[in-house]
């Protein structure tokens, strides 16, 4: 199919890349979350193993554009996977916790991973509950980020709201065609 993309959420564990999924997906989710046996917490007690799938349409001047949304496990054990499920990837979306201590750590390590092994994949960054920041922090962080990665476009989204990663996917889908997709 031409205008079908695959789409490559990415991000530490439990930054929302399956709530992500599962909020614009318009067909049944595929998830392989399990049981965590260490770090959980009363928020977070299952992490994905395997991937997550799910897919978004969107439609524009008349045209279908297929978005197969893969979410890839966080924990650096499943590393080995990232490269292999960028074959074939038309953009990758880079979720982060704002209030993370090592938010432009994972930042900086996540697109110095992508820009080894995929050189040139359209990618977005996408930072989460920054809503739990006064506007200072807000501020302080944006600048931190555009030192670090200020050539990526970046949004600030809650990953349960279906209308900010849809706002995130057209962003990408737009620098993946080159158009007003």
């Amino acid at each position: 199919m031409k205008n079908d993309y695959k789409i490559l959420f990415i991000g530490r564990t439990g930054v929302g890349k399956t709530s992500a999924i599962n909020a614009v997906s318009q067909s049944k989710v595929i998830a392989t979350d399990v049981a965590m046996t260490t770090g959980y917490s009363e928020q977070k007690n299952t992490t994905t193993v395997g991937l997550d799938y799910g897919e978004f349409t969107v439609k524009h001047s008349n045209q279908n554009y297929l978005m197969r949304l893969y979410g890839v496990p966080g924990q650096e054990r499943f590393a080995y996977s990232w490269e292999i499920l960028q074959k074939g990837c038309s953009g990758i979306i880079l979720l982060a916790d704002a209030t993370h201590k090592s938010l432009v750590d994972d930042i900086i390590y996540y697109t110095n991973s992508i820009k080894k092994s995929s050189g040139v994949t359209p990618m977005v960054i996408a930072i989460m509950k920054h809503d739990l920041l006064n506007t200072l922090e807000k501020q302080q962080l944006q600048s931190r980020i555009d030192e670090t990665a200020g050539d990526f476009p970046m949004f600030w989204i809650d990953a349960r709201a279906s209308e900010t990663i849809e706002n995130v996917l057209n962003k990408l889908l737009h620098m993946i065609t080159g158009s007003g997709a």
